[in-house]
């Protein structure tokens, strides 16, 4: 830090002070992670990790938006920011990361329901994992969940922790037992798009529906009702679907020819405000700080 000040002073030109100030600031937290967010692990298993795979969320949410910052929203999932931390919670690396949800994907293909099954959209997450996987080898961030169920899981903003549903002993999972779900009436998991949650543990075998318009009986419960001691937390995976995450660069091709092109970059849009990256990123906002600081595109005047 003492030899970045040295060689701001040391610049020949006017507002050396001002360029210093520009080039040496850093989050008002230490780690990375802008203000009024939290970088919560996406499992209970990877809290106490060296390297953490974090989905971003808002503290106070976005009246439009909510608390997570959305991407994309696919027929399939949902592509949420994230990033990766170190156990100290300083950001090392921005991540997308993708949660399978099939729930829009029933209401909106009907006419391609009989078509599919949960088995066939399985297969199309694993296919598209080992592809992107084979297309960006440095940049895709294997998590093993690529072709394994996850927990159904919710975040505790309090604790800034990822909440998985049950005792330990005990956990609500996605149910893929098709004889199971035959054996109270309900739909099988691989030749249908409905989708169930269950304790295989449990005496008491009843199941929650996860999908609009899935069938119910006796057998199933509401989900506010089955997990109501989650009730306060916020969603992330709550259909314990398929997740695989893969960097992201915030900066994106059109949003660089812009650059290039004298347009100022403040940010992706996370509802009614700009989410703001800090490091390299957080001189972009302000065209006129990056001619003046002498550091942009061949050295500005140099």
């Amino acid at each position: 830090m003492e030899l970045k000040l040295d060689f701001c002073f040391a610049k020949a030109g006017q507002n050396k002070e001002k360029d210093c100030m520009a080039t040496t600031r850093v989050s008002g937290n230490q780690t990375g992670i802008p203000e009024g967010y939290s970088a919560i692990p996406i499992r209970e298993a990877d809290v106490e990790a060296s390297v953490r795979l974090c989905v971003l969320a808002r503290e106070i949410p976005d009246p439009a938006a909510g608390h997570l910052v959305l991407l994309r929203d696919l027929p399939d999932a949902m592509v949420y920011l994230g990033c990766l931390t170190d156990a100290g919670g300083r950001l090392r690396e921005w991540a997308e990361l993708w949660v399978q949800n099939v729930d829009g994907l029933v209401s909106s293909l009907i006419a391609l329901r009989e078509s599919l099954s949960n088995h066939s959209l399985d297969q199309r997450w694993a296919n598209t994992a080992t592809s992107l996987r084979a297309l960006n080898p440095g940049g895709f961030i294997q998590t093993g969940l690529e072709t394994k169920h996850s927990l159904p899981t919710f975040l505790d903003l309090v604790r800034r922790q990822p909440v998985s549903p049950g005792s330990p002993e005990n956990r609500w999972e996605l149910c893929r037992d098709d004889a199971a779900l035959q054996a109270a009436g309900l739909p099988a998991y691989g030749t249908s798009l409905y989708r169930y949650l269950y304790q295989p543990a449990s005496k008491d075998m009843s199941f929650v529906a996860l999908v609009s318009g899935a069938p119910s009986n006796p057998a199933t419960r509401p989900m506010a009702e089955a997990l109501k001691d989650i009730e306060a937390h916020v969603p992330l995976n709550p259909q314990g679907g398929l997740l695989m995450a893969q960097n992201f660069p915030p900066l994106g091709y059109e949003d660089y020819v812009d650059l290039l092109g004298g347009k100022a970059w403040k940010g992706i849009e996370h509802g009614k405000r700009l989410f703001n990256f800090n490091g390299v990123y957080g001189s972009l906002d302000d065209w006129s700080k990056m001619q003046q600081s002498g550091s942009h595109l061949f050295l500005g005047g140099q």
